[in-house]
């Protein structure tokens, strides 16, 4: 019998959606399907001239909703929510290192496993998603 998705593979969100970007120490997946955080783009991206510029933003901005925000996940992450930052740089700058970070983690500790355990990686969410 062959094995079918979600047998081998993993789909994590460790530290986006649930749990802590510490928890991906614990794993050995044999392929993982996805890991991430959503991170906003720079601030020269045409992606902005979709979204609400101005600063401050309201934490549900119907337009930053509409691309795909998540703002449950960046108060559980600790990116924080915009009203945390004090300019929409800081908080592009806030998600964009805790998208690095995460990553670096997620796939240092998964390419250490690499055939002994963990065949391959796909990073989500590492797009300017809108539009």
């Amino acid at each position: 019998m062959l094995p079918g998705s979600g047998d081998q593979d993993l789909h994590c969100q460790l530290g986006w959606s649930h749990g802590h970007w510490r928890d991906l120490a614990d794993l050995s997946p044999a392929f993982v399907s996805e890991v991430g955080a959503q991170a906003l783009p720079n601030g020269n991206s045409p992606v902005w001239r979709h979204l609400n510029r101005g600063w401050p933003v309201a934490d549900d901005d119907e337009s930053w909703r509409y691309a795909g925000y998540q703002p449950d996940e960046w108060s559980a992450s600790g990116i924080g929510r915009p009203s945390a930052h004090p300019s929409r740089d800081a908080c592009i700058r806030a998600s964009q290192e805790y998208q690095a970070h995460l990553l670096h983690f997620a796939v240092d500790r998964f390419r250490r496993q690499k055939f002994a355990h963990c065949g391959g990686v796909l990073v989500s969410q590492l797009v300017d998603g809108f539009p």
